[in-house]
């Protein structure tokens, strides 16, 4: 099996290329700046074949799919980070909606019979009231934020290019994903590079925090791309899934954990800079549906992967 990754470079695309070549496929994708180095193990890393691509220019994927030929595209490629798609919303619209669109007209030119999974968002379900959760894929989608926005324009030219161009496309709907590796600009990561970082004597005990009265729900990033994996061969074309662990966590419950963690004492101080203007109360999913028709479940306890992240931070910040 030939597999192609959009945003290989990213958090997500390192994990799923490790995972695809443990199933044996070939896997090429594409990389926004070929000096830096993939967040992938070095084995895994002489495997692969990169690509540096702009996905936001007209043309730039044809040649990659022409020679390539994938039976799988996974489309992951994006800005992310909600915060910065508000502040600056052109680069976030360019990547992520004309670059989706970009990528869908350069798979009916090259190879119009490869399976497209298009990497969405629950950002897209906005705002619901507790008594809407757990969220299905049959929840309403309301954008509350730009990058939600973005990635529901997504969903629509996916859903367009499956009914009207006969495309093979399955859309993924991944709640808050964490893991290590993960940037630092997202809460879990945030919190263990902090302390990590304190710990190892190079910041003060000073611990900066967003709002911790939101509830999330959190899936390992290795969960998660089983998921993905799973669903590239089980999903029916035009299918939307639902990518989740089915259970709400308080930050302040993730900030909790890793204080009884950290060697040292420290303060806590609320940083406006880490609020959100347009911050969700509470957002949680069920994953009932891709488990009915995949049979996948998580499978990592959300200590472990909070520890994992911890300890990576820790590793990373003692070689530095």
């Amino acid at each position: 099996m030939k597999a192609f990754i959009t945003g290989m470079d990213g958090f997500v695309g390192g994990y799923l290329a490790e995972a695809l070549l443990e199933e044996g496929a070939e896997v090429a994708g594409t990389v926004l700046n070929p000096s830096e180095p993939l967040r992938i193990g070095e084995k895994a890393r002489q495997k692969v074949r990169t690509i540096a691509a702009d996905i936001r220019r007209s043309g730039a994927l044809d040649e990659p799919l022409k020679q390539l030929q994938p039976e799988w595209i996974f489309h992951l490629a994006a800005v992310s980070h909600v915060p910065s798609a508000d502040h600056d919303p052109l680069p976030a619209f360019q990547t992520n909606v004309q670059g989706t669109l970009l990528l869908l007209e350069a798979v009916q030119r090259q190879c119009p019979k490869s399976r497209v999974m298009f990497i969405s968002s629950a950002e897209v379900y906005g705002k619901a009231a507790p008594t809407q959760m757990p969220l299905t894929e049959d929840s309403p989608v309301r954008p509350a934020n730009f990058y939600a926005a973005t990635k529901r324009a997504g969903e629509l030219w996916s859903e367009y290019y499956h009914r009207a161009q006969g495309l093979d496309v399955v859309i993924l709907r991944p709640f808050n994903h964490i893991g290590p590796r993960q940037s630092e600009r997202f809460v879990t990561s945030s919190f263990a590079r902090q302390i990590a970082e304190i710990e190892a004597g190079r910041s003060e005990p000073l611990l900066r925090v967003g709002n911790l009265e939101a509830y999330r729900d959190f899936t390992d990033v290795r969960d998660v791309v089983r998921a993905y994996l799973l669903a590239s061969r089980k999903a029916l074309s035009g299918e939307i899934l639902q990518v989740c662990s089915g259970r709400r966590v308080q930050i302040r419950r993730i900030l909790d954990f890793y204080l009884s963690q950290c060697k040292v004492q420290v303060a806590i101080e609320q940083d406006p800079e880490r609020m959100r203007a347009s911050e969700v109360p509470e957002r949680w999913g069920s994953y009932r549906k891709l488990e009915a028709l995949t049979g996948w479940q998580p499978t990592r306890t959300l200590e472990n992967t909070l520890r994992d992240i911890l300890d990576s931070w820790r590793s990373e910040i003692m070689c530095v």
